[in-house]
């Protein structure tokens, strides 16, 4: 943090060489060199010093009997954003905000005072609804997907949407249930929409009522309230990091969208047979050798992965460059077909029996995004990790990861956290004939 000993007082910022224009130079040039090392999580003091106060956080006693600059109020806020910081990288950001529309997107009732009557003004109340709207555009560009769970008549809500005021358009919701079903039922109903656990949402609203039921039936839930003085929203957000989020992968940029296009291929799926509508996507899976830059999505989706997954070991940043460097062998794979972009939706990681060892491999990580699965891909992933020289498997029980498992019983492996020979799996994988094979690199 900036020190608060600055000789020129208030005359300080305006000297390029004061106190506070070195002091930043300093903290930026080492925030590039931190960021740069893959893994490497940064925590900023001075974000500590903003919220709690100059002199709240400070004690200058301590640091002139010991040289401990602050207090221990301080530290312990400190220690919060650490601790926050480390779970983040174990367990992963939440996906999914789901909000409240009456009281919480826009103010007032629209059932009461119709869609020209509820708060969205430029001032006053309404500027914060407007406020936290952008607040949820800004995540939804990170890769959180927005949804609006509301006991309205949806028409009624839906006019309210397309006030020129709304930050927040329709079309950026992932998905909506604006209807009198209990507010629990509809988070389960969008998370099975969505193809993701309840575990991965954050719920919103004003309603202790509402909140309350959410929060006894789903406890796995993120549960927010918007205040009653909504230019307080950010100060109940910012406290319970709920929405923390690591900086975005190239992947994350583009889930939104993802999932707006993945409600297109729903609509046709629904009108064919499973065999029509995969041959009639034109998919087309690119093998991609990871390079330096692609390291942060590899690991994210080795880490992050629950359903799609074999249940081992997970890795940060910096142990899968060890273990890239070591003689294990790593592919990503990206999607598109005749709807839009999956992304980058998979990966393999095989490694050598022994640490370090020239042996054969073994198949250590294999992991699909959910929003990919049942699509043959999996298929093409086991076939391409068979190419690679994977020549064993084990497969771990986890409390979420029975799709990985049912499709490895397809091949005749049904033994849980027992080693596996692939020749034996029965069986032998093929590429799907539908699915077009790209191979090359991404990343600087």
């Amino acid at each position: 943090a900036l020190p608060q000993a600055q000789p020129l007082g208030v005359g300080d910022a305006a000297n390029p060489y004061g106190v506070a224009a070195v002091c930043h130079a300093i903290r930026e040039s080492l925030r590039t060199s931190l960021t740069s090392s893959p893994g490497a999580l940064v925590a900023d003091a001075e974000e500590v010093v903003r919220l709690l106060g100059v002199s709240a956080a400070f004690d200058n006693r301590r640091m002139a009997a010991a040289s401990i600059p602050y207090t221990e109020e301080a530290f312990a806020s400190m220690g919060d954003r650490i601790a926050r910081l480390i779970t983040l990288s174990r367990r992963g950001a939440r996906k999914v905000a789901v909000v409240d529309a009456d009281n919480t997107l826009w103010g007032g009732v629209v059932g009461e005072e119709g869609a020209a009557g509820v708060d969205l003004s430029g001032q006053g109340p309404g500027s914060s609804f407007r406020e936290f709207q952008s607040f949820l555009v800004a995540l939804r560009r990170a890769g959180m997907l927005i949804a609006v769970a509301s006991k309205n008549n949806e028409p009624d809500a839906f006019e309210v949407f397309d006030r020129r005021e709304m930050v927040l358009k329709r079309e950026q919701l992932a998905a909506w249930r604006i209807n009198w079903d209990p507010k629990s039922r509809n988070l389960e109903t969008m998370a099975e929409e969505l193809n993701l656990s309840t575990s991965s949402m954050v719920f919103v609203d004003d309603s202790a009522i509402e909140r309350a039921e959410v929060a006894e039936l789903l406890p796995e839930v993120g549960v927010l309230a918007m205040p009653e003085d909504p230019a307080r929203w950010w100060d109940v957000i910012a406290l319970s990091g709920l929405f923390d989020r690591l900086p975005p992968t190239t992947s994350d940029l583009g889930r939104a969208e993802s999932y707006v296009t993945e409600s297109y291929r729903r609509v046709v799926r629904g009108h064919l047979s499973p065999d029509e509508f995969l041959r009639g996507l034109e998919l087309v899976v690119s093998v991609i050798a990871p390079g330096d830059g692609d390291v942060a999505r590899f690991a994210q989706l080795i880490s992050k992965t629950n359903q799609f997954t074999l249940g081992g070991e997970r890795y940060t940043e910096a142990g899968l460059v060890a273990m890239l460097r070591t003689g294990a062998v790593g592919r990503l794979f990206a999607a598109r077909d005749r709807f839009g972009e999956y992304g980058m939706i998979g990966a393999v990681l095989l490694r050598p029996r022994e640490p370090g060892g020239a042996d054969a491999l073994v198949l250590d990580s294999f992991v699909l995004s959910c929003r990919a699965m049942s699509r043959g891909i999996e298929d093409a992933m086991l076939v391409e990790a068979v190419e690679l020289g994977a020549s064993e498997v084990t497969v771990q029980e986890t409390a979420r990861n029975a799709p990985c498992r049912n499709w490895l019983a397809g091949y005749g492996l049904r033994q849980v956290g027992v080693p596996v020979t692939i020749s034996a799996l029965d069986p032998s994988p093929e590429w799907p004939g539908y699915i077009v094979r790209e191979t090359g690199t991404i990343g600087p």
